[in-house]
């Protein structure tokens, strides 16, 4: 598979220019997950936040429509949206928000996570509004 690239958001130098915005993260991003079969995409963290440094990571929270995603399709949605931001790009699954762990300690860490992810803005990018009513 594979996907056409935006216009990479970095500068010549291998320093980073100004953080992206959510609405052209959205725009670069939305195609991209659609090529590899994501069908749920949230932005959450700083970029999301408005509170992001040139060098901040994008953190994305991701659903599939199949229950396996297989970690080759993982990693290279990763590849390609690192390749169209210039920037290390940060995966979670939405079945880690939705899903409790079996082990104490993940479960501890796994709703840390959500507690601190669930009182900050996560900004939807796909299913966009129009897609719903399909």
């Amino acid at each position: 598979m594979t996907a056409t690239m935006a216009p990479v958001m970095q500068t010549d130098g291998g320093q980073y220019g100004k953080a992206p915005s959510p609405s052209e993260i959205a725009a670069v991003a939305r195609p991209i997950a659609r090529q590899y079969g994501i069908v749920e995409l949230y932005l959450f963290g700083s970029m999301a936040n408005g509170n992001a440094a040139p060098d901040s990571d994008i953190d994305l929270i991701y659903g599939t429509s199949d229950d396996v995603m297989r970690v080759r399709r993982v990693v290279n949605f990763r590849n390609a949206l690192r390749e169209a931001f210039g920037r290390d790009i940060d995966l979670v699954p939405v079945s880690y928000i939705t899903q409790p762990e079996s082990k104490p300690y993940n479960e501890l860490i796994r709703s840390l996570f959500v507690r601190n992810v669930s009182t900050k803005p996560i900004l939807r990018i796909l299913p966009e509004e129009c897609e719903e009513n399909d």
